[in-house]
C-alpha cells in the first residue's frame, strides 16, 4: 500500500467533505478511490473515441463531459488507434443509447 500526502485548495477540502456525506462513505481515502475509477473510466473510453455524458433518458437529452483530461485521452487514444496499438476494453459496458439531442 502506498500512502499519499499532498495538498487541496479549501474549496476541493470542502468538496471532498460534501460527495463524503452525499454518498454515506466513510472516509476521505473512499471518495478519492472512487473518484480515481471513475477517472479511469472516463480517460479509457475517451481513448476508444467515445463521449462521456450525462443522459436525460425521459427527454432524449445528453449533455457532454468537457475536461482538458478527458481532450487529452480522446486525442492520445486516437493517435494510439492509428498507430493499431489498442487502448484496452472499456471497464463497463454501456447500455445502448437511443437517438438524443445536445442539451446547452
Amino acid at each position: 500500500m502506498s500512502r499519499e500526502n499532498f495538498s487541496l485548495s479549501p474549496s476541493h477540502s470542502e468538496l471532498i467533505l460534501r460527495l463524503m456525506a452525499e454518498c454515506e462513505l466513510p472516509s476521505k481515502k473512499a471518495v478519492l478511490e472512487n473518484a480515481l475509477v471513475i477517472l479511469a473510466w472516463a480517460v479509457t473510453e475517451a481513448g476508444q473515441g467515445r463521449t462521456i455524458a450525462s443522459v436525460d433518458r425521459a427527454r432524449k437529452l445528453f449533455r457532454e463531459l468537457t475536461m482538458p483530461v478527458i481532450e487529452t485521452a480522446r486525442r492520445k487514444g486516437t493517435a494510439r488507434n492509428r498507430s493499431k496499438k489498442p487502448l484496452g476494453d472499456s471497464l463497463v459496458k454501456p447500455p445502448a443509447i437511443p437517438q438524443l439531442e445536445t442539451a446547452n
